[in-house]
């Protein structure tokens, strides 16, 4: 299975982010328009120079659908999607999505609902595409904060169920790494002796000294100790379990 960044990552918005502007969320939105049943080999060179020439709704809603057909779709043999990516443009400046308004839409006979599905040559990759890739940051531009989508949503791209997929893996690793790291820290500081642990000028502890000398994060130690908590707790329930085993 490749890890290779999908061309729609390219094109996102950063999501530690928050999404003011309008260009990143058209941008990815054109993109799919471009690669919708489209081999991606065949459209990124075209994908490439009209967003070089359209970088925004603002630049591409008062474009001649017919000029962007000729020059861009025609030897894709595709003949809707210049016209939907003018009026996309200017549906988003005239009726951009806004927060917690879910539109309706129907594709092939099944309904959908997403923030972006009024817009036109949007169906369910689209809209998948901006809730994984524009969701996050648009709402954290208007000060809400809301989930990862990978992490509920089963999109049925092929592309982007690969994005999903690896995001979840790289959260297990995080989270494997983290508790691995956790415990080896917690088994540093329980054998460490007090003598050798000292507060440095950062928050954490040193342990030891010189240039084997280790310094602990405070975050680490704060999971350490509840670890070491935990275990102690374990332990002498263990021993009131076998103590009170004996006397009866």
């Amino acid at each position: 299975m490749s890890d290779e960044p999908l061309i729609e990552e390219r094109y996102a918005p950063d999501q530690a982010q928050p999404d003011y502007a309008k260009p990143r969320q058209f941008q990815v939105l054109a993109t799919c328009i471009f690669l919708n049943r489209t081999s991606a080999a065949q459209a990124r060179h075209l994908l490439e120079a009209f967003l070089e020439e359209y970088p925004s709704p603002e630049r591409l809603r008062t474009a001649d659908p017919k000029d962007i057909q000729e020059r861009y779709f025609k030897h894709l043999g595709l003949y809707r999607r210049a016209g939907w990516l003018v009026r996309m443009a200017d549906q988003l400046l005239q009726d951009p999505p806004r927060p917690g308004i879910l539109r309706q839409k129907t594709y092939q006979n099944a309904g959908y609902a997403c923030e972006i599905a009024h817009l036109a040559g949007i169906g369910p990759y689209a809209s998948d595409a901006w809730r994984l890739f524009c969701k996050k940051p648009f709402y954290a531009g208007h000060q809400i904060v809301v989930a990862d989508e990978w992490r509920t949503l089963e999109p049925k791209d092929k592309d982007l169920k690969r994005y999903v997929q690896r995001k979840r893996r790289e959260e297990q690793i995080r989270v494997l790494t983290d508790d691995v790291v956790s415990r080896m820290a917690a088994v540093q500081l329980s054998s460490a002796s007090a003598s050798r642990l000292k507060p440095t000028s950062q928050s954490g502890l040193l342990i030891g000294s010189g240039d084997s000398a280790l310094r602990v994060p405070q975050r680490i130690i704060d999971q350490a100790r509840g670890i070491s908590l935990a275990s102690s707790e374990n332990a002498r329930n263990r021993r009131s379990s076998r103590v009170s085993a004996t006397k009866s």
